[in-house]
């Protein structure tokens, strides 16, 4: 690929991309993940209505979202939030679902769910050259359990997983970008870190976990370039420290908003109750022989009027110097029981990496938990995990996919998993890394690798 051709639009490439997506082969698994999803939406709303589509976390988008709408404000109950970030609740703005109307925020979530399986179907094949890698992508990505959940309900992952797959796509150009020469503002060179580093940053407006990749690949891009001469290996550098900068530019207007208004310097003041009421919450649960819900319960995390009374010192705190105070207790803790943090965040992994996931789609579908049918269910979805990390491992063992590029697919897996470990570890977590184990999983159905020469 070379450093003026890549990247440029051209109405060939979409009548090529077009052929592509209508292939039979394409097709068939596209249409049925999207008659699944329909299919799954349409039982929900006949069996549970609207209250299992936005149970559990819904609510703390929907709030802001609605307060955003008709008083300008993003807040919740008149105080500013500092939980949550805007990303989602402007998406449920635009969709309606803000003034009440949810359906048409589903049916586009069911839509980014199956341009999420195009998307990282294309790209296996892009990666492998290999068609069968991209067709067996395509299909476990359509029966992917909880893609397909995720679709139907108000919440933000199908959003981000989405953004994550175009992301993925904008690093891979920008991985195998060729230029011998240091030309800073050579474009398109130059729009490849820049739309990495957008993506990353509209990710991170989304789900506030996306911040911990911004310093990772600023390094890893330019380490796994392979560019010879003094030229490029500048250049590379130049674009990966320009991708951290714009990065930094575009998080950094609702980090000065959160000051402005409450007086905290972070983005997401989610991550200190994360930190305390999860990780090392799980601990102290631990060592006093309560379940993690028990010991939340017992310190009041979800009853403000409990957690005042526990902690009286913090009557009229702002919110900044809350979240100071759980951050330094979480970290007192982690320091002083490493062991036993470390037992509770292999723990979240195991439960992370193994729980089908099912229990979510069984209340969507108001099934009862004794039913007979259910047992089965949970062993087929469990048999599904195995067979992708096998495929997965399979594929890695038989570099299906270049070096650089397998190196930065595995990153993305290894940073999703590990910043979602201890208490807080639920299967919902893991669905940011399905499309990239999808993607691995079906790449080990290609032929042996040659040089890919497809434009995704």
């Amino acid at each position: 690929m070379s450093g003026s051709g890549a990247g440029r639009f051209t109405w060939v490439g979409v009548r090529a991309s077009l052929r592509w997506l209508l292939q039979a082969s394409i097709l068939l698994p596209l249409l049925v993940a999207l008659l699944l999803r329909v299919c799954l939406l349409l039982l929900a709303l006949h069996a549970t209505g609207t209250v299992a589509v936005t149970a559990g976390d819904s609510a703390s988008y929907l709030l802001p979202a609605r307060e955003l709408l008709h008083r300008g404000c993003f807040c919740v109950g008149g105080q500013p939030e500092m939980d949550r970030t805007p990303g989602y609740p402007i998406f449920a703005i635009a969709t309606g679902a803000a003034s009440g109307h949810l359906l048409p925020l589903l049916l586009v979530q069911i839509l980014l769910s199956v341009a999420s399986l195009v998307l990282v179907a294309r790209l296996a094949e892009v990666l492998t050259g290999s068609h069968r890698a991209a067709v067996a992508t395509a299909w476990l990505q359509a029966v992917e359990l909880l893609s397909a959940e995720h679709a139907i309900r108000v919440l933000s992952e199908t959003l981000f997983a989405f953004l994550l797959v175009v992301l993925l796509l904008a690093l891979r150009r920008w991985l195998d970008f060729r230029s011998l020469e240091f030309r800073l503002l050579e474009w398109p060179g130059l729009s490849w870190p820049l739309a990495a580093a957008l993506l990353l940053a509209a990710m991170a407006y989304v789900r506030p976990v996306a911040l911990v990749f911004a310093l990772p690949l600023a390094v890893a891009v330019p380490l796994l370039q392979a560019h010879p001469g003094k030229g490029g290996m500048r250049r590379r550098w130049a674009h990966g420290m320009l991708f951290l900068l714009v990065f930094a530019a575009a998080v950094l207007p609702w980090t000065l908003r959160n000051r402005a208004v409450g007086g905290y310097t972070g983005f997401s003041a989610v991550a200190s109750r994360n930190l305390y009421f999860y990780i090392a919450g799980d601990a102290m649960a631990q060592a006093q022989h309560l379940s993690l819900e028990q010991w939340q319960q017992q310190v009041g995390k979800d009853d403000p009027a409990r957690w005042l009374q526990l902690h009286p010192e913090l009557q009229g705190s702002s919110v900044a110097a809350q979240s100071q105070w759980l951050h330094r207790q979480a970290m007192r803790e982690i320091a002083a029981h490493p062991g036993r943090v470390a037992q509770s965040w292999l723990r979240g992994e195991l439960r992370l990496l193994m729980a089908p996931g099912t229990t979510q789609q069984f209340r969507l579908l108001a099934v009862p938990f004794g039913s007979a049918w259910r047992w089965p269910v949970e062993a087929a979805f469990a048999g599904y995990l195995v067979l992708v990390y096998g495929l997965a491992a399979l594929a890695v063992a038989r570099r299906r996919i270049a070096m650089p590029q397998l190196v930065l697919l595995l990153l993305m897996v290894a940073g999703f998993l590990a910043v979602s470990g201890g208490g807080q570890a639920i299967s919902r977590l893991r669905l940011p890394a399905m499309p990239i184990l999808c993607l691995l999983a079906g790449s080990s159905f290609a032929e042996p690798r040659r040089a890919a020469v497809l434009q995704p």
